[in-house]
């Protein structure tokens, strides 16, 4: 079933940019380091696009779009602005914290999709 084995290995100057769920990524981090890590370069660099809440988009301005780094050596962590750059390295990014900074956004998503509905069943618009 582990085709990979018969393959060539990447090579050291291999980035692998993702860009899914939260759930997904995270899968994807725990996999390089377990079931694809035989198949990687010790110093192959996970790139993770971020979907972070964000509000103003005019960098570092709002911190809705705040994200908790741990430092995968040190264990250290900080706290980033996601819309300055959206692609981080997968390895710092604590996934659990992306989820439930994401959880939060759900009710007014909801309510926001709501009340389009509403407004859209009170004057229709013209469809081309």
């Amino acid at each position: 079933m582990n085709r990979l084995s018969d393959g060539a290995r990447l090579s050291a100057d291999f980035r692998s940019p993702i860009s899914e769920k939260d759930r997904m990524m995270a899968a994807v981090k725990a996999a390089r380091h377990g079931v694809l890590a035989p198949h990687l370069k010790p110093d192959h660099v996970g790139i993770a696009s971020i979907n972070s809440p964000m509000q103003c988009m005019m960098k570092d301005v709002c911190a809705q779009c705040l994200q908790k780094h741990v430092d995968p050596a040190s264990g250290k962590e900080t706290i980033i602005f996601s819309c300055f750059n959206q692609d981080q390295e997968m390895d710092r990014v604590d996934f659990p914290n992306l989820a439930a900074r994401l959880r939060q956004n759900t009710v007014q998503e909801k309510l926001s999709n709501m009340w389009l509905d509403h407004l859209l069943h009170v004057q229709p618009l013209p469809h081309v």
